[in-house]
């Protein structure tokens, strides 16, 4: 079967609207904030050899990029005979899948008659998976939760209880969590029933064929954008300083005609403690959406996308970690990735990278309730997006991640908590030519009257080490924490807001998350830009964002950036 251009698009967007479904399945049917509300998920449709095809728009990108790669080991494994109609597949290993515990993937087959046709997959992010409530403290994986080997959850159209009372009896609030895991059971069986459906309506025998020309045809257009980036090796360097001390980030480029190599050579060995660790497949996936931004925008994702990309890591460096590395954290390395690559890129394609972002801080509250059940709550809040060459960066925006902000009422209605304030905090963007989005503030005690237990952990990125500016704009104000008003250092973020036990209804914690870094000269910025600004009460007084209010010391800052091409 031929497909000609109307419609290979049409059936390609009825592939995308399909897996939309799946994710509204999800959304819908979870029980979690961190699924429903912050859309820390992915959807993910797959041909029958595991390749991906077709995400649901608001898919995590990391992975979208993750699923193809698990859903051939499962291939690998069990082989054709071992995957039958009615399984169902489950595993949250970090090696596998996306770089710590709490992400899980289920994957669904799909048959017509005894021929496989596809897989439909997922992964979500429960709520709680086992192991320490401080996971700044953590020495090994094995602290940090329950591992899901990869197994059947479902065999031949029956759960396997086994795996469910597993994940019961090592998890704090096993009805969120076995909610959540049921919901991505549906989510695979709604992608299941529609495709079956697609075929049928358009007399297709599988999926072989149209999977075959939407490869082809992405992994044309991307190596034509390679293509158009001049050969050459583009190197970038920067510090993380996210727990203990300093460690190097390292990148180069090598553009070879229509295909690219990432190599992360030079890059910190795995660190000791705290969970920033990054497998190699949370690297990967991270490296190849960042190049997939810079290079391929418009297209859909799919596996062809990726196929003139070549990503390495030195094995037991703290991007390509061995087990048992402890890797929870991981967010605090692997977010960097995106704003290395860009880097490295800036002085080649300037109009098609951007300045880094201020990530974000989440909120976890977990306790006992007076009726003697567990609640888990996550609050995300978003810094400001790093600017770009045509525009102002947005704020509030989580990227490379995109998870969304929670919304104050449903954070609070899950967990006995007080939401005090959430506002835009003006003149954290990072000055340039486009200036970086704005950060977050927010505060929150425990609920006034509740006298039970309240367990609130802050997990922080940006906090030493600001959001860099790109071609001459100026680096975004760094994150804060502050508890009744007091502010904290690195070192006392690590100690007290790991699992901090709210004793009073009137003790306050309030985070404040990055804005993004300008992009180039602020001189350049338009004077009506300015003035919007300062209109809006987004910019009050001029001074160097990287600063706090007018009077305080520029925040400390370990990054030391470098770039060149060879």
């Amino acid at each position: 079967m031929t497909f000609d251009a109307l419609t290979l698009e049409i059936l390609w967007n009825r592939l995308i609207s399909l897996v939309d479904e799946m994710a509204a399945t999800l959304l819908r049917t979870s029980f979690s904030t961190v699924v429903g509300a912050a859309n820390d998920f992915g959807c993910e449709l797959l041909d029958a050899n595991g390749r991906g095809l077709a995400h649901a728009t608001r898919s995590m990108p990391v992975f979208n990029q993750i699923l193809p790669q698990l859903t051939q080991r499962i291939i690998a494994r069990y082989g054709d005979a071992g995957i039958r109609a009615g399984d169902i597949f489950i595993t949250n290993d970090p090696w596998m899948c996306v770089g710590h515990y709490p992400d899980i993937a289920v994957i669904l087959p799909f048959f017509r008659g005894d021929k496989r046709i596809g897989f439909a997959a997922s992964i979500a992010h429960v709520t709680d998976i086992g192991g320490a409530l401080d996971n700044n403290r953590v020495h090994e994986v094995y602290e940090e939760g329950l591992l899901i080997p990869l197994t059947r959850l479902y065999e031949q159209h029956q759960p396997v209880e086994v795996v469910y009372d597993f994940v019961r009896a090592n998890v704090r609030v096993p009805e969120m969590v076995i909610g959540d895991i049921h919901a991505q059971v549906s989510c695979a069986q709604v992608g299941a029933q529609k495709s079956l459906a697609l075929l049928d309506e358009y007399a297709m025998e599988s999926l072989e064929t149209l999977a075959a020309e939407i490869q082809r045809r992405s992994e044309t257009a991307m190596r034509d954008a390679i293509r158009a980036v001049p050969d050459g090796i583009y190197r970038r360097a920067l510090q993380c300083d996210e727990l203990d001390g300093a460690y190097p980030l390292r990148v180069a480029i090598s553009v070879q005609g229509d295909q690219l190599l990432v190599d992360f050579e030079g890059t910190a060995p795995q660190q000791p403690r705290g969970g920033v660790n990054c497998t190699f497949t949370y690297t990967q996936a991270h490296a190849a959406y960042a190049l997939k931004c810079a290079l391929l925008p418009d297209v859909p994702s799919n596996e062809g996308c990726y196929a003139p990309i070549r990503i390495i890591a030195p094995a037991g460096s703290v991007l390509n970690c061995t087990h048992p590395a402890s890797v929870m954290n991981r967010t605090k390395t692997g977010w960097y990735i995106a704003p290395l690559i860009f880097g490295a890129l800036a002085s080649v394609i300037p109009n098609q990278v951007m300045a880094s972002g201020g990530l974000m801080t989440a909120i976890t509250v977990y306790g006992i309730g007076a009726d003697g059940q567990a609640f888990n709550s996550q609050l995300f809040n978003a810094g400001g997006l790093g600017a770009g060459a045509r525009n102002d960066g947005s704020s509030t925006t989580v990227f490379p991640s995109s998870a969304s902000n929670v919304p104050v009422e449903l954070f609070e209605v899950a967990a006995p908590i007080l939401v005090h304030q959430k506002e835009l905090m003006p003149d954290s963007a990072g000055a340039g030519a486009r200036r970086g989005g704005f950060g977050q503030r927010v505060s929150c005690s425990r609920l006034p009257g509740y006298e039970g237990s309240v367990v609130l952990s802050v997990g922080i990125h940006r906090h030493v080490m600001p959001p860099e500016g790109l071609l001459g704009g100026e680096l975004g104000r760094a994150a804060h924490v502050h508890i009744d008003g007091s502010y904290l250092s690195r070192d006392e973020i690590t100690a007290k807001t790991g699992a901090l036990r709210l004793t009073r209804s009137d003790q306050v914690v309030t985070v404040e998350t990055a804005g993004g870094g300008g992009f180039g000269d602020p001189a350049e910025r338009p004077a009506e830009l300015v003035e919007r600004d300062l209109r809006d009460e987004l910019l009050t007084v001029m001074i160097s964002p990287n600063m706090g209010e007018a009077g305080l010391e520029p925040a400390t800052s370990s990054c030391r950036v470098t770039a060149h091409q060879t």
